[in-house]
């Protein structure tokens, strides 16, 4: 997690006052400048560190954290980089969803995304991109309370209002303010842009030739017409589809036992799109070890779509998507609630005439 360096326990020594490049907090020593509230009171001010001194630590400490950032994003702008969909679909979305699936490594700061990276020296690489990360931002001059950094501008001296008064000028509050928390996001933005930007430059880098995954990969796509890992499934054409096999259940709608063959999929372009449209879900059924498309007799249906979350990479958001689609219709044994004799559940939607069919 990167931290900005306001956080918690610096907001403690609120107030604080950044004039130029000097940060202030109440002092009992000589004040370099004096904070004089609205109801009166005067408080002294003198400096903490200088706001340069603070962002150089954040970045130190942000260091790991933004090297694990770039190890993440660099097999994916390889996969990008190639507009090759089975090398993305190989070398990058399914050890990436598996890993979320099923390692705890992908709850940590510590990324396992591998790409071949023999021909880059990375820790002179990886050194230099955490360099180059932009530093934290704050606004001066500026008076720091209660989650509130509140802009000053020069004002005459008066009484009744919040006032900094400093050896050669007074500032007041302008009025307007912005929160911490949005400037600590602003910054987070823009040290993710500068990843996605250096993985970029480092995936250029990168040997263009298949991995050895990749490789048998296009073997068994020549052999069969489809490649499939786990619960996840390729198959290939103008428009290639990335497909997630339904769990075993009865299907009512076809009238028979279902195992593995079965998978609910959506157009797999570059970049993914997270959440596709219904109407680009098609269902494919496996056939004497082929994919074909299954043709609905109502269409497809499976009650409330699930909220949307924020994803790090839209093709695991896509991959998640489809098992979520895919557990939805194992669980209501059916593709839409019209399907026949289908037992009753709270998971379907009412139909409505904008339900649309998938063909």
């Amino acid at each position: 997690m990167l931290e900005y360096p306001i956080d918690e326990a610096f907001q403690r020594q609120q107030p604080l006052v950044l004039l130029g490049e000097q940060l202030l907090a109440k002092t009992s020593s000589p004040a370099a400048a004096i904070l004089r509230t609205a109801a009166g009171v005067h408080h002294g001010l003198g400096p903490v560190a200088t706001w340069i001194s603070i962002g150089q630590a954040a970045l130190r400490r942000s260091r790991s954290t933004v090297e694990a950032m770039l190890q993440n994003e660099l097999p994916r702008q390889v996969a990008l980089l190639r507009t090759d969909p089975l090398a993305y679909f190989i070398d990058y979305l399914v050890p990436t969803f598996r890993k979320r699936e099923f390692s705890e490594d992908a709850y940590s700061t510590v990324s396992t995304a591998h790409i071949e990276q023999a021909d880059v020296d990375w820790t002179t690489e990886l050194s230099a991109a955490a360099e180059g990360v932009p530093a934290p931002e704050f606004v001066q001059p500026s008076v720091l309370m209660l989650g509130r950094v509140w802009k000053l501008k020069p004002q005459p001296r008066r009484e009744g209002c919040w006032q900094v008064d400093a050896a050669s000028q007074c500032f007041g509050l302008s009025g307007d303010f912005i929160l911490v928390r949005t400037l600590a996001a602003e910054w987070r933005t823009k040290v993710a842009r500068h990843v996605t930007n250096v993985a970029a430059q480092l995936a250029q880098k990168v040997r263009q030739q298949d991995s050895q995954e990749l490789v048998i990969a296009r073997n068994e796509l020549a052999a069969q017409g489809f490649v499939e890992r786990d619960d996840l499934l390729f198959l290939p054409g103008r428009a290639p589809r990335l497909g997630y096999v339904l769990p075993a259940h009865h299907n009512w709608t076809l009238r028979r036992d279902s195992v593995r063959d079965l998978a609910m999929t959506a157009p797999l372009a570059l970049p993914p799109i997270a959440y596709p449209s219904k109407s680009s879900l098609v269902v494919y059924q496996r056939v004497k070890n082929e994919w074909k498309i299954v043709t609905l007799p109502h269409g497809l249906c499976w009650g409330p779509d699930p909220p949307q979350h924020p994803q790090d990479s839209p093709g695991v958001g896509l991959a998640s998507f489809l098992r979520w689609a895919a557990v939805r219709i194992a669980g209501n044994g059916a593709f839409h609630s019209s399907d026949g004799a289908v037992p009753s559940t709270d998971n379907w939607l009412e139909v409505t005439s904008n339900s649309k069919a998938v063909s």
